[in-house]
């Protein structure tokens, strides 16, 4: 026996010689391989994987290949709290309502419809009803954010939304001090915030700045400020502090004009004088007061008469001092005169 090109192995024994080619070796090999002699594939190292659902090998090329239905049957609406319909394998359904799907849908029972999905029935024991959402382009593709709103798309399924804290200059969110604050201004407050109250004479602010408290100072003579009505008893006693309004005043305003008729109308009675008084009235009932003057024969008023009028010896209305007597008339006590 001559050797083949595709011997893999020959032995001769004698004279008969014996091979091996790859076709023995493979067939060989194939019938004696266990299934467990080969790790299973993982997503880092290769190994033996077995054909799942909807996925065929093509026998001639070994190529994996996905089988899907060769129709879709569109079968109308349902609504998820329905029960679930008769349908055939391939049979799809329109969800016309939101809600969650009864428990006759099986697999897919307890979840949440919405309007546009697609429930198709794949009439598998055991896995009869799939839920495709956004079939008609309802669903969402990606989720983005506008400050303040932040998106977090490191995990595609399931984005974080957030929002960021607001500053003084941006927009965001509020705490709950912040919230606090807001409602305990009073329902229809003006915009913006009070922070510190001041105040000018006769104002006086205490604490302007947190609780503030405002007052009027009390007038005085200097200050202005605050006053008090007086009352009758304070206007009668002259009570100091107190002021009278304009009715107040036309009160005392009445009693001065009575007083002043009153007093227009009195009539003038005589007025005597004893002598040398005497008493004159003129035409508008002025009273006047004179003495008379005094004469050798009438007494009244006189005066001093001066040196001149002594020596002249001849007034009769004026009169001498002590003094003046001593220097011109001869004294009667002749003891006093002076040596000569």
């Amino acid at each position: 026996m001559a050797l083949q090109t595709t011997d893999l192995f020959v032995v001769q024994q004698g004279a008969t010689v014996k091979s091996v080619d790859y076709a023995t070796l493979s067939s060989s090999i194939n019938s004696t391989l266990l299934p467990t002699d080969l790790p299973i594939a993982t997503a880092s190292d290769l190994g033996a994987i077995r054909v799942g659902a909807n996925l065929a090998i093509d026998p001639t090329s070994g190529i994996l290949e996905a089988t899907l239905p060769a129709a879709i049957n569109f079968k109308g609406e349902i609504n998820p709290v329905d029960p679930a319909p008769a349908a055939a394998a391939g049979d799809a359904f329109i969800v016309n309502a939101n809600g969650t799907f009864d428990a006759s849908f099986q697999n897919i029972a307890g979840q949440t419809g919405s309007i546009g999905d697609v429930c198709v029935f794949e009439g598998t024991v055991g896995h009869e009803w799939d839920l495709i959402t956004g079939l008609f382009g309802v669903g969402v593709i990606s989720v983005k954010g506008t400050a303040p709103i932040i998106v977090d798309s490191s995990d595609s399924n399931n984005p974080v939304i957030s929002i960021s804290p607001a500053t003084d200059t941006d927009a965001g969110s509020l705490s709950a001090n912040d919230k606090a604050k807001l409602d305990s201004i009073q329902s229809g407050a003006d915009v913006g915030t009070v922070t510190k109250v001041t105040a000018s004479l006769p104002l006086e602010v205490l604490d302007g700045e947190t609780e503030p408290a405002i007052s009027i100072k009390e007038a005085t003579s200097v200050t202005v400020g605050v006053v008090r009505l007086a009352d009758s008893t304070a206007i009668t006693n002259g009570t100091s502090e107190r002021v009278v309004d304009a009715s107040q005043l036309k009160v005392v305003d009445d009693k001065v004009d009575t007083l002043e008729l009153k007093v227009d109308n009195l009539s003038l009675y005589n007025f005597l004088g004893d002598d040398p008084i005497e008493v004159s009235v003129d035409s508008n009932d002025n009273v006047t007061y004179s003495i008379k003057d005094a004469t050798n024969v009438q007494k009244g008023v006189s005066r001093y008469a001066t040196s001149a009028e002594a020596e002249a010896g001849t007034e009769t209305d004026k009169y001498m001092s002590p003094a003046s007597v001593a220097s011109y008339y001869l004294t009667n006590d002749f003891t006093k005169l002076q040596s000569v």
